[in-house]
């Protein structure tokens, strides 16, 4: 109830707020199925209904004002939409067509409608920051509204996600109400809706973490693995769980390495493969404009880096003049290295002493912070994202993930068979 309460109270508060950005009928239908839900709650069992309030609740407040806002966009043209979505729907449109996507201008596309920042022009007319997998998976899509003759927009690509996330949700092995509770705390969060509506592309990531979690949950780690490795060729974000990832397996060997060399070989290399099969052919084709359009980019050690903004330490030294213009340099990756290194050694000791999914999620969502506050740029999703992940730990508190038994080396090397 509580969970219902504060996270899609809050949605459905922020929709009457904007409710001129879409059609009415979103925030009295939220409203509505909100008002239903704790009646529900107060009712023993009935969990499919539960489970279907929920869903279409997450349907009504994410996804349609994804669809209202898709709808007017073909009359009124660029509205609430950020210049990532833009961006990458010009890089799909590009990679169809056979031509670069890093180290190019964009100032030809729909991109250079966006207005000037404080401090200059927009710095992504010169750089593209996403991986390639978080383009190649637009390009189906892109081949299929084409075929119908609809307008391609890339939040179609992340209503898939959205929905491949939500069955994950509903795949971890635990309880039917700790599960009900994740899926409310992730996808009723409205700082992390919101700027599903704008076009952010995080749900892609955060759906093959959470898969990997099913997977080391149901103890099938080359399962587990493939999955990780998809939400690292996503998301750099995602490589800051390598390390509890890679404790979750260790303790499914039973702690040790001997007698699972082929196993760590395995795991490795289903990690490894969709990273480097999708990255490798841009480096290869120019070494320099990738890293400097994914890396350098980012951390601001190029002229025309990111802007320094947000709610974290950049923005903090922004606001005492420290930092005199958003654009200056700054070490930040000093910093963050420096803090990440022990939240995570501090994370990963607390979940070798529980082994639960509770503390892997908030190890995770613990280095996560630490990793964004002291970036370049701490957006307010970022925020709402480390937000949710904290909710959705304290709800998978007790809820284990790694019980080594003599029977596990044998059902994992059934599973290699």
């Amino acid at each position: 109830m509580a969970y219902v309460a504060l996270f899609g109270g809050a949605q459905v508060a922020v929709l009457w707020l904007v409710r001129d950005w879409f059609a009415l009928w979103i925030p009295v239908a939220g409203t509505v199925v909100l008002a239903l839900m704790p009646f529900l709650l107060r009712r023993a069992g009935l969990w499919p209904l539960k489970t279907l309030a929920l869903v279409t609740l997450i349907g009504i407040t994410t996804v349609g004002p994804v669809l209202s806002s898709m709808e007017t966009r073909s009359h009124l043209g660029l509205t609430l939409e950020q210049d990532g979505l833009v961006q990458t729907e010009a890089a799909v449109d590009r990679l169809i067509h056979g031509h670069a996507i890093y180290g190019v201008d964009w100032s030809d596309t729909a991109l250079a409608q966006f207005p000037i920042g404080p401090d200059g022009p927009n710095p992504a007319l010169k750089h593209f920051v996403y991986f390639p997998l978080q383009v190649l998976v637009g390009v189906p899509v892109r081949a299929i509204t084409d075929a119908i003759g609809v307008g391609f927009d890339y939040r179609l690509v992340l209503i898939a996600w959205l929905l491949l996330a939500l069955l994950a949700v509903l795949n971890l092995p635990v309880a039917v109400e700790v599960r009900y509770m994740v899926a409310a705390c992730l996808f009723c969060d409205p700082l992390i809706a919101r700027f599903f509506w704008t076009g952010h592309n995080d749900v892609c990531w955060i759906a093959m973490v959470l898969w990997a979690l099913v997977w080391l949950g149901r103890r099938y780690p080359y399962l587990a693995s493939v999955a990780f490795g998809t939400a690292l060729a996503l998301k750099a974000f995602a490589a800051l769980a390598l390390p509890l990832f890679a404790l979750a397996v260790f303790l499914y060997w039973g702690g040790r390495l001997r007698g699972h060399v082929r196993s760590l070989a395995l795991s490795a290399a289903a990690l490894l493969a969709l990273p480097v099969i999708t990255m490798l052919p841009f480096f290869v084709r120019n070494p320099s404009a990738f890293l400097t359009d994914t890396v350098l980019y980012n951390t601001g050690t190029i002229s025309g880096g990111y802007f320094i903004s947000g709610f974290g330490f950049s923005g903090l030294l922004l606001a005492l003049h420290l930092i005199k213009h958003r654009t200056d340099y700054f070490p930040f990756f000093v910093f963050q290295v420096s803090t990440l290194l022990p939240s995570l050694f501090l994370g990963a000791r607390w979940f070798f002493r529980g082994r639960t999914l509770g503390r892997w999620m908030a190890g995770y969502a613990f280095a996560l912070f630490v990793f964004i506050f002291f970036a370049r740029f701490m957006n307010d999703s970022y925020i709402g994202l480390t937000l949710a992940l904290a909710a959705s730990a304290a709800a998978l508190t007790g809820h284990g993930i790694i019980s080594a038994t003599r029977a596990e080396p044998d059902r994992e090397s059934a599973f290699a068979a």
